[in-house]
């Protein structure tokens, strides 16, 4: 039984860390004593430790960035991809339409529905013309009629009088015809007023239908809830068909700082001592944005990542995209005695070690506390400045360095090519007359400015319907002056409000139509419509007709162009600034500063995230940096640029190299050399690394001088 003792406690000891001080292995003899006969038998050698205080931590990091408060937007019922009222990089406010579709058909109908409304007004109104002219006429056969019936009642006669036989006559006649008159009258205004109830109840339908048609036709674009930028989207091409309730792109408000982070379960959060996110040098306070089960159901259930999120305090000088590091601190001992975990041993009465005194080693029962897998927390038994017996291997050299501030941050470098999102298909925009085409201006891949000819054209003129147009405009002017001194001769504007706004937008509809068709026929060049490269030109021959919308040329319009680069790790966030790289035909090099605009797969849903990371560069670089880098005309060359950056970049932190740190059992500790030459072992958090530094969050300061391997 106490070989087995023995041989259990040369194993421990074996595996055991020592710690003997910067430069050679240095030993002590223990004496003679019948104590150190445990280690004798395979000539262990005995070195000791000196117990000493130190702050203990367990602290979990967890990586991440910064993100906006994001919102995702869908269409509501499916739809018909046209194009983007909005792209990456764009701000935009609430209600603005961020995809929209097709609404020629929704558009027609609006169109006819306010032409119906217009009718139904003109026709109420010239109704409550005639029927004010028909009231007149039945008001006054009425009195005429009264006062007959009253003249004759004046003259009414004795009925015992031989007159009154005739005069009864008379007067029946004329009491009938006032009956008569009176009833027609009260016909008329019962007429009126129940033509006037359906004119109101139709009139009201009408407009909550169209009321229906425009909300249907909002319906049919996708719009922002809020002001913000957009920070991702799904590519569509003009026909391509967009699902119901599929989240397809989004909109952030850079103002609101969110840190987001792989998944932490809620219980962790709710035990931990304090936790705080980490950012270039300085600590930020972080409100937990609590997530309830029924969402981390519904988000896996559709195969989503999840991801927990905290909203920071206080932090505007912190940047959408910068690196942070959440800390979690489970427990932290201040100044508490320690010693390694190693040198305590285990009996039936608990634990204990050999403290060395006067050469002997001495039996000595411990109570211990907290432990990190590597030091022990010692509660009573040892004191600050024992010596306990503990054998280890060596574990730092000659070497020191001192703590210092500096940066650590992931090289990034990949190739990329410029993208497109927004092509602009050219057609024929000459509504009016017969267009015939003259000469194409431009050739495939040809960058254009925007204005720049593209072909031109002869228009023959449609004199007749120019006409018809200019009398129908007299006609409208003549009407709207006959209702406007109807209105104003009865002092009644009110009655004839809808009615004249209804023709006065008819009126400018003509008018415009009008203007468009003596523009069209004085239309001698068709020009580009924006800024870009042309990279589809359709053939046509001299004279040949082209009909009105007829497509012309397709051009990948400029003002909403990116650089696109892969990145598969997900190393660049929105907002981080890059370099971009290329050569031009003479291979000379050239650069150009951009901006990440698209949000990496952490913060948005799997359905908008896309392959591609778009970078925004300088508007007025960009048509040099287009043109340079395609002097040699390989226009779709996918290696014509690349994107450089240092991503992932923790500034102003505590920065040592990764041979002064020791990491056993997933716990970090380094070597701190104190002014007198003693050597202490200080457990230390890692907030991150590279191939040859640590950044040190917790145990550490300035200054300090520490051993390396």
């Amino acid at each position: 039984m106490r070989k087995t003792k023995i041989m259990s406690l040369l194993l421990v000891i074996g595996l055991s860390l020592s710690l003997v001080g910067c430069g050679e292995t240095t030993t002590k003899k223990t004496g003679n004593s019948s104590k150190i006969e445990l280690i004798d038998p395979v000539s262990a050698e005995a070195s000791t430790d000196v117990v000493t205080t130190r702050t203990m931590y367990d602290v979990v990091t967890y990586s991440g960035s910064v993100f906006p408060y994001i919102e995702e937007y869908s269409s509501l019922n499916g739809m018909t991809f046209k194009q983007y009222g909005a792209y990456p990089g764009n701000e935009v406010k609430a209600g603005q339409e961020l995809i929209l579709s097709d609404t020629k058909n929704a558009d027609e109908r609006i169109k006819n529905m306010n032409e119906s409304i217009l009718e139904m007004d003109q026709s109420y109104a010239e109704y409550l013309e005639d029927y004010k002219e028909q009231y007149e006429e039945l008001l006054k056969a009425q009195d005429m009629w009264k006062q007959y019936v009253d003249l004759n009642l004046k003259q009414k006669p004795a009925e015992s009088s031989a007159d009154y036989a005739d005069w009864k006559v008379g007067y029946d006649y004329v009491e009938a015809c006032y009956k008569q008159a009176s009833y027609n009258l009260m016909i008329a205004q019962t007429q009126k007023e129940q033509k006037e109830t359906l004119y109101k109840m139709d009139r009201a339908y009408s407009v909550h239908q169209l009321e229906v048609l425009k909300k249907n036709r909002a319906q049919e674009s996708i719009s922002t809830n809020m002001d913000g930028v957009v920070v991702a989207t799904n590519l569509y091409d003009s026909g391509d068909y967009i699902n119901k309730d599929t989240n397809v792109i989004a909109v952030g408000d850079l103002n609101q700082k969110i840190f987001k982070c792989d998944y932490i379960a809620k219980t962790t959060l709710m035990k931990a001592k304090d936790y705080y996110v980490y950012i270039n040098g300085k600590r930020y306070e972080a409100i937990y944005d609590v997530m309830e089960a029924d969402e981390y159901v519904r988000l896996s259930a559709q195969n989503e990542k999840v991801y927990t999120t905290f909203t920071l305090v206080d932090a505007e000088d912190v940047n959408i995209g910068d690196f942070a590091v959440l800390a979690i601190v489970k427990d932290v001992r201040e100044n508490v005695v320690s010693i390694p975990k190693a040198a305590l041993r285990k009996d039936d009465s608990g634990y204990y070690v050999y403290v060395v005194r006067n050469g002997e080693n001495v039996y000595t029962s411990v109570k211990t506390d907290f432990s990190d897998g590597v030091y022990t927390e010692i509660v009573s038994g040892l004191t600050p400045g024992d010596e306990i017996l503990y054998n280890g291997e060596k574990m730092t050299g000659t070497n020191t360095v001192k703590v210092e501030k500096g940066e650590l941050s992931t090289d990034f470098s990949q190739r990329a090519t410029m993208l497109y999102p927004a092509t602009v298909s050219l057609t024929n925009p000459i509504e009016n007359g017969t267009t015939y085409f003259g000469e194409m201006q431009v050739h495939q891949y040809q960058h254009v400015e925007k204005g720049d000819v593209i072909c031109t054209v002869r228009v023959v003129a449609d004199q007749l319907s120019l006409t018809r147009n200019e009398n129908k405009k007299t006609r409208l002017v003549e009407r709207i002056g006959d209702w406007e001194e109807k209105a104003k001769k009865e002092e009644d504007e009110e009655t004839y409000k809808d009615l004249l706004e209804g023709l006065y937008e008819q009126l400018k509809d003509i008018e415009e139509t009008i203007a468009k068709q003596k523009s069209d026929f004085a239309t001698k060049e068709i020009k580009a419509s924006c800024s870009g490269l042309i990279t589809y030109l359709r053939e046509f021959n001299a004279e040949d007709v082209v009909n009105y919308n007829e497509f012309l040329c397709s051009i990948a319009d400029e003002s909403e162009c990116y650089i696109a680069t892969q990145d598969e790790k997900g190393v660049l966030q929105y907002g981080n600034t890059v370099s971009v790289a290329y050569k031009d035909n003479e291979k000379n090099d050239y650069s150009v500063t951009g901006t990440v605009v698209s949000m990496s797969a952490v913060g948005i849903s799997s359905s908008i995230s896309t392959e591609y990371t778009l970078v925004q560069i300088d508007k007025e670089k960009l048509s040099e940096a287009v043109q340079r880098a395609n002097e040699n005309g390989e226009w779709w060359n996918p290696y014509k640029y690349t994107v450089k950056c240092s991503a992932r970049s923790m500034g102003n932190c505590l920065v040592v190299p990764r041979s002064a740190v020791k990491m056993t059992n997933e716990k970090a500790y380094v070597y701190v050399k104190n002014a007198d030459g003693t050597i202490v072992a200080n457990n230390v958090v890692v907030g991150g690394y590279n191939n040859s530094k640590y950044w040190i969050l917790e145990g550490v300061t300035e200054g300090m001088e520490l051993c390396l391997d």
